[in-house]
């Protein structure tokens, strides 16, 4: 099971925004991404990123807000 969540962070006056995405089962994140904005793109590009990184099995649960 992968989760997936945006955090804003505060670095050099400035927000920020970090989406990652986490595989449950090894604890490590497996995608990110970062930019000024909350936006879906920025989730997507996180997603994107695991999804070629890892290539997961058929059957994979991805649970995000």
């Amino acid at each position: 099971m992968w989760l997936a969540d945006i955090t804003c962070l505060r670095i050099g006056g400035k927000w920020s925004y970090l989406a990652a995405v986490i595989d449950l089962a090894r604890r490590k994140p497996v995608g990110w991404a970062f930019g000024s904005r909350p936006t879906a793109g920025l989730a997507c590009k996180a997603l994107l990123m695991a999804l070629e990184k890892v290539k997961p099995l058929k059957g994979l649960i991805h649970h995000s807000d």
